[in-house]
């Protein structure tokens, strides 16, 4: 939510019991309660076959026309309803959104700051307030490079470039370490001081291939957690891992 991931967050929300969507809901309006006016419901028109609540923001043609509600009334709406969510449908303007995307559309509009505190509420409330806590990333690579030099000996400055294809060991918890496949391209200038030895300074790309699976990540229970149960005893983390640098080095041929 606070790293802007929306799609992981609308399927992590629609994962979300009916029970936890309320607590969630009641304590915004009990710790927050301008957040709980910002991301509103409206009640929407037609009978109750599935649910008479729908999340919009403020501003919306069907919200100017039925008033708005708070996001604890919303809360209050699911608790009476509980069938509703996540996938009971409203009816009105924007027909056709289920509950819970209509819940995220208007938690993610929200202002960075209060993102933060609706991140933090809903942690608190769902059940199974847990955190990872990732202290470092540190990651060891092993490459198999191969280099041509572009030039030719009549000239002291040689450009090069490498190709390199290898393994980054990943470590992100204490004693735990995950191999990943990775490549390195590099490109720079060698520049001769004699038959053996040279000097070079170059810039790399390296990257370690597709999105990395961390698991069995140790979670902790939040201080203020106020869930009554545990849902998990580890998580898994997913990220990207690329990074640049630059060398200057000297080459010794023997």
């Amino acid at each position: 939510m606070v790293s802007l991931q929306d799609e992981r967050f609308g399927r992590a929300l629609a994962e979300t019991t009916a029970s936890d969507l309320v607590a969630f809901a009641q304590a915004v309006g009990y710790s927050a309660p301008r957040i709980n006016d910002q991301v509103c419901a409206c009640k929407a028109e037609g009978p109750k076959t599935s649910s008479e609540y729908k999340n919009y923001r403020r501003g919306d043609k069907f919200a100017e026309k039925h008033g708005p509600v708070s996001l604890s009334e919303f809360g209050e709406a699911i608790r009476k309803m509980p069938d509703s969510w996540p996938h009971g449908e409203a009816r009105g303007d924007n027909e056709g959104r289920p509950n819970w995307a209509a819940a995220k559309y208007g938690l993610v509009r929200l202002t960075q700051d209060e993102t933060k505190v609706a991140a933090a509420l809903l942690t608190k409330t769902i059940s199974g307030g847990e955190v990872a806590e990732i202290r470092s990333v540190s990651t060891t690579s092993v490459m198999l490079n191969s280099c041509y030099d572009l030039g030719s000996e009549e000239f002291d400055v040689v450009p090069f470039t490498c190709l390199g294809v290898g393994a980054n060991f990943v470590s992100i918890v204490d004693g735990q370490v995950t191999p990943k496949l990775a490549y390195k391209v590099k490109a720079g200038l060698g520049y001769t001081l004699s038959p053996d030895l040279s000097v070079f300074a170059a810039g790399f790309y390296h990257r370690v291939l597709r999105n990395g699976e961390y698991d069995d990540l140790p979670v902790q229970s939040l201080v203020d957690d106020i869930t009554t149960n545990r849902s998990e005893e580890f998580a898994r983390a997913s990220f990207k891992m690329a990074y640049t640098g630059a060398k200057i080095g000297v080459r010794l041929v023997f």
